[in-house]
């Protein structure tokens, strides 16, 4: 069953004291010397099997189990309401009317210090059925799991039962501004002068948050004040959680019970409603309750306003990390979509910081508390406007592919052609060249065409779409030179064909000028051991030109390693260039994403310049992955979504390259 993290809003008409000169508030006391208190109200069936006897041992047992739990902190109580509360503790009153609703959020419902428990136990078809649920009476949250378990042996009910509530004890404590940060807290916990509550909370553990208000207490309308009443107005003290604000733990608790804790949210404005919708207007203070969490992996399900599913969720991207939000999710943080439910890869150890958006679109962020592996439920809007926008960006996608394919078989034509061409197979390279130029014409002019449409469509004005566009656009422009590039050389091998007076000298004289213009594209390319061979074979065949033999050595000068931590930055690159399967690209990107910042840092202008060729065959790899996967299939739909995002991460390591690149060629201008 998911678990509901939306509450909803009800509207409310509070009295505050916040008017023109009342006296400030004091601060809320964190009260360190104060003791816990902590009633159980035991609620059990009507079945002669819970017999008085059963439940007075059950009690007996459990207050035993939960007082060593706390002990030296406070006490624990058990009051058994099977037989009907007595008014003394409204909660179980309450309870008795509403079932587990009365623990939800109550603008009215007064603090009253005590940790309250509700243990229910039915018997149905020979098996015990139990569930518990707190609410704290110090922050007015409620724990956010309904736990439930179940036995067949009555001897067992008091142990099953202990292990049940004991996780949500969830020390407790006040929460104050660190002056000068908006993205911090203090904590001080309640009871510290009394029992370190170090040995409950650890860094990294994660606090719910209330906003406590000092509101005025309803009038009894059999006791109505009278009209001429000039006293202090009652006022009782209410605690009302905030919705998606989280705390998390940074250090350790110091022996003043005290410590720093990063706000984790997805407002603006992180204590600025609660999720009753109140302003921070007329509010006390902030307290927090420690949350039982836990290392698993998580379960989202996404619906929109109106609580349905999503009908394209596979156009939604869900990706977190367990860090907060500041750190960018990997591949591996992606969550993977399968049958409505997005599941992660990988265990969050107590809280994700989950990212949702639309296929690079707007994105929404989501802290959650890991609870459990129980599906959470999250209600994110995605308008018809936003998914035009995904479906676009797809289809840029798509386009950029098919541009890096051409592109990549381009190059695979030049290289085959150059080979022949080192074998003196003049007519099988001219043949050759015929042919992939045809190819290559044709598999442009439809991409031609294919642009020409895609900017036509209003959503490729946005900055980032057109962005991707254009960089689309420019490999396009490269695959034209190129093109014209081989039709020189087709030139050449024609009138090798036609020339046939000093056939000997006539080959010489096409080789060498061959020779150079590879040496110039490789160059630019920044294939630069490629272009080092061009150089010996042409320096070969014209032995006497001492220019070429320096040009050779100023290349080779600059291409050499700086350092060892250049050379491997170099490896890496060189490995990129190799990989064949996904699982060999995921695991290397972040390899190459810092191979380039360090090929960036030492100036290397030529590697950058490789680099960026190897960009263009990862892509279309990647993309034939995607063509070829089964999306009907779990794994096929996983590997789509994973290639998509390792594409995108890809892009990203591309575009700064090109801006270290760049910004090197213009500091040498």
């Amino acid at each position: 069953m998911p678990i509901r993290l939306t509450i909803a809003i009800f509207l409310i008409t509070l009295v505050a004291d916040s008017g023109r000169g009342q006296t400030p508030k004091p601060p809320l006391d964190p009260e360190p010397n104060a003791f816990y208190r902590w009633q159980v109200g035991l609620r059990c069936a009507e079945h002669p099997i819970l017999s008085d006897a059963v439940r007075k041992q059950l009690a007996r047992e459990l207050r035993a189990a939960l007082h060593a739990a706390i002990t030296p902190a406070g006490d624990v109580e058990v009051i058994d309401f099977t037989k009907g509360a007595d008014g003394k503790i409204p909660l179980l009153k309450a309870f008795e009317e509403k079932g587990w609703a009365a623990l939800d959020p109550d603008p009215a419902r007064e603090l009253t210090g005590t940790k309250t428990h509700i243990l229910t136990v039915d018997y149905r078809d020979g098996v015990f059925h139990l569930a518990a649920r707190q609410l704290d009476g110090f922050t007015g949250i409620a724990s956010p799991l309904l736990r439930k378990q179940t036995t067949r042996a009555t001897d067992m009910l008091g142990r099953i039962a202990a292990l049940l509530i004991e996780p949500d004890f969830g020390p407790v404590g006040t929460a104050t501004p660190v002056v000068g940060d908006n993205d911090h807290v203090k904590v001080t916990f309640r009871g510290a002068a009394i029992s370190p509550p170090a040995k409950w909370v650890k860094p990294g553990d994660v606090l719910m948050v209330s906003a406590v208000r000092d509101v005025l207490k309803p009038t009894d309308p059999k006791n109505p004040l009278p009209r001429d009443f000039r006293g202090q107005l009652p006022t009782l003290r209410t605690g009302v959680p905030y919705g998606f604000t989280l705390l998390k733990v940074e250090d350790r608790v110091d022996d003043t019970g005290t410590c720093k804790c990063v706000v984790l949210t997805r407002f603006k404005d992180p204590f600025g409603r609660d999720t009753l919708g109140r302003t921070a207007r007329g509010r006390t203070g902030l307290r927090v309750m420690k949350l039982a969490t836990v290392e698993t992996k998580i379960r989202l399900r996404l619906v929109g306003p109106d609580g349905t599913p999503h009908v394209r969720g596979s156009l939604i991207t869900v990706a977190g990390t367990d860090l907060d939000f500041a750190a960018q999710p990997g591949p591996d943080d992606v969550l993977k979509y399968e049958a409505g439910v997005y599941r992660s890869g990988r265990s969050f150890t107590n809280v994700a910081c989950v990212q949702v958006g639309v296929e690079g679109g707007r994105v929404e962020l989501f802290p959650i508390p890991v609870l459990g592996d129980d599906t959470v439920l999250l209600r994110f809007d995605v308008k018809p406007e936003d998914e035009e926008r995904a479906l676009f960006a797809r289809d840029c996608n798509d386009y950029l592919t098919k541009v890096a394919t051409l592109a990549s078989s381009q190059r695979a034509l030049f290289d085959k052609v150059n080979k022949l061409l080192d074998q003196s197979k003049n007519r099988d390279a001219l043949a050759e060249a015929e042919a992939g130029q045809q190819r290559t014409t044709e598999g442009q002019k439809a991409l031609a065409e294919e642009l020409k449409q895609l900017r036509e469509k209003p959503q490729a004005a946005e900055e980032a779409l057109k962005k991707m566009l254009d960089g689309s656009e420019k490999q396009l422009a490269a695959v034209t030179k190129g093109r014209a590039d081989l039709d020189n050389t087709m030139t050449l091998l024609r009138d090798v064909a036609k020339k046939s007076a000093d056939p000997a000298k006539l080959e010489v004289e096409f080789r060498a000028k061959e020779l150079a213009e590879r040496i110039k594209e490789l160059t630019a390319r920044g294939d630069i051991p490629e272009a080092l061979e061009s150089y010996d074979k042409l320096i070969n065949l014209l032995p006497g030109q001492q220019d070429l033999k320096d040009a050779r050595e100023k290349l080779l000068a600059e291409w050499r390693p700086k350092d060892e931590d250049h050379r491997k930055a170099r490896d890496v690159m060189k490995k990129w260039a190799t990989l064949k399967t996904f699982d060999d690209y995921k695991e290397t990107v972040f390899e190459l994403k810092r191979a380039a910042e360090l090929m960036a840092r030492k100036a290397d202008k030529l590697g950058l310049r490789k680099l960026l060729n190897t960009f263009d065959p990862a892509i279309a790899a990647l993309g034939k992955m995607v063509t070829d996967a089964d999306t009907t299939t779990e794994d096929g739909a996983k590997t789509v979504k994973e290639a998509q995002s390792l594409v995108d991460l890809i892009r990203e390591i591309e575009e700064q390259a090109r801006r270290d690149l760049k910004k090197l060629v213009d500091e040498k201008k």
